[in-house]
C-alpha cells in the first residue's frame, strides 16, 4: 500500500464500520432456498432503507477495488468502477430525497420495486419475462434537482455539473479514444 492520500485512505477504511451501523437493523440476512437447491441471501425487510444499504455495500466494495486499481496504475479501469459507484450514490440520494420528503414519485417507487424484483435464473426464464424499462438516471436525478432547488435555489447548477461528471465517466466506461491513450 502506498502512503499517498492518507486522509482518503483512512476515510475508506472507516466506510465498512459506518455501514455496519446502518445495516444492523436489517441483519442477520435470511437464507432463501430456491426450488433447484440453490439459495440466496436477503435482508429481513425489502424497504427503501434496505435498498440504500444494499447499494452502499456495492459502493464500498467498488471504492476499495478502484483504489487498488489506482495503486496499480490502472486508472482507466479505476474510473470505470468509480462511474458505477457514482451511479449507486445517485440512486441512494434519490431514495433519500423520497424518505426525507415523506413521499415517493412514481419513478422512485418503480425503482424500489425493480431493485427487489427477482432475477431470471437462466436464458429460458429470461426469455419468458416481460421486458420492463428501468428507471433512468435522468429520472432519478430529478430528486437531486428538487433538493438542490430547495436548498440552493438553482437546480441548473447541479444538473450541469452532474451531466459533466457522467459524461466524463461514460468516456472511460465506453472506451473513448482518449481514455485508451
Amino acid at each position: 500500500m502506498t502512503n499517498d492520500f492518507p486522509v482518503t485512505r483512512h476515510t475508506i477504511d472507516c466506510l465498512e464500520r459506518w455501514l455496519e451501523i446502518l445495516a444492523k437493523p436489517l441483519l442477520p440476512p435470511q437464507r432463501v432456498q430456491e426450488q433447484d437447491g440453490a439459495f440466496h441471501w436477503e435482508f429481513n425487510e425489502q424497504t427503501p432503507r434496505a435498498l440504500q444499504v444494499g447499494k452502499a455495500v456495492r459502493m464500498i466494495s467498488g471504492i476499495r477495488a478502484a483504489l487498488l486499481l489506482a495503486d496499480l496504475g490502472h486508472t482507466v479501469e479505476c474510473f470505470s468502477l468509480l462511474r458505477i459507484v457514482s451511479e449507486f450514490a445517485q440512486e441512494i440520494f434519490a431514495i433519500a430525497e423520497a424518505l426525507l420528503e415523506k413521499r415517493f414519485t412514481e419513478p422512485q417507487e418503480r425503482f424500489v420495486q425493480q431493485y427487489f424484483a427477482p432475477l431470471a435464473r437462466n436464458a429460458d426464464e429470461f426469455e419468458q419475462q416481460e421486458r420492463e424499462r428501468y428507471v433512468s438516471r435522468e429520472e432519478l436525478f430529478k430528486a437531486q434537482y428538487r433538493l438542490d432547488e430547495k436548498v440552493i435555489g438553482d437546480p441548473g447548477r447541479l444538473r450541469k455539473l452532474s451531466r459533466f461528471v457522467n459524461y466524463t465517466y461514460d468516456k472511460y466506461v465506453h472506451g473513448a479514444y482518449l481514455t485508451a491513450m
